[in-house]
């Protein structure tokens, strides 16, 4: 775009004579939270850009040719303001950077559970076992309110926070009108759920986190010493 960020890259083909590749006039979709019962289709949208000037650069090997192009609103849409337009923009991309916030929240928990499996059965002292588990189990309480981590059944899959950002996300993105106001509350109460997940972890980490990474890390280096004591 005119401020230099990547909007999409486009895979070409190698086939002889002309080829075409389209362009969706869209962002690059996000990306969204992974680890629960399904996929999130959240992470196949994108927000429509707004008019302005964009680059357009091929590459073909070690090559690299450029041009501009000029998006412009379509002034025939009376139903569709240009400042609609950009209303729309904004509240999309602000559930656009939810999206990855939450992404970022929930690979730390996954990161913290992933620790917590890798060395449960190496740890020897049980009170060291108990505190991990007490972890986990917290941190899976909190990892079920931000995705579906249950599959009901194929018509009635649960929603937790990850599939309502998307619901808002994907209404907001497909429509040609601004949000309403009822959208635009829903953004603000996502946003705050967000916030009171980030603080949740924050606790749980400062909690049980700190103690259970030093558990694990004398652990290995005892390991270590009767190693180095058998030979």
């Amino acid at each position: 775009d005119a401020s230099g960020k990547l909007v999409q890259s486009i895979p070409g083909s190698k086939r002889k004579g002309i080829n075409k590749v389209y362009w969706n006039l869209r962002w690059t979709p996000p990306k969204t939270a992974t680890g629960g019962t399904k996929m999130d289709y959240g992470g196949f949208i994108a927000p429509t850009v707004l008019p302005g000037t964009y680059t357009v650069k091929l590459k073909v090997g070690d090559k690299e040719y450029s041009n501009q192009l000029q998006m412009v609103h379509d002034n025939d849409n009376k139903l569709f303001s240009e400042e609609d337009r950009k209303v729309q923009y904004t509240a999309a991309m602000e559930l656009y950077h939810t999206h990855e916030q939450l992404t970022v929240l929930v690979d730390k928990i996954n990161a913290e559970q992933k620790m917590i499996k890798d060395n449960m059965d190496s740890v020897k002292k049980s009170q060291t076992k108990k505190l991990m588990k007490e972890y986990n189990a917290k941190l899976e309480e909190l990892r079920s309110t931000l995705l579906a981590t249950k599959h009901k059944s194929m018509f009635a899959d649960e929603k937790k926070l990850r599939e309502y950002i998307t619901e808002v996300y994907a209404a907001i993105c497909g429509q040609e009108c601004k949000p309403t106001n009822l959208q635009l509350e829903r953004i603000t109460v996502l946003n705050d759920d967000l916030k009171k997940g980030e603080q949740t972890y924050q606790k749980f980490n400062a909690e049980y986190g700190e103690k259970t990474a030093q558990a694990v890390k004398e652990d290995k280096s005892r390991k270590v010493n009767e190693a180095r004591n058998s030979n």
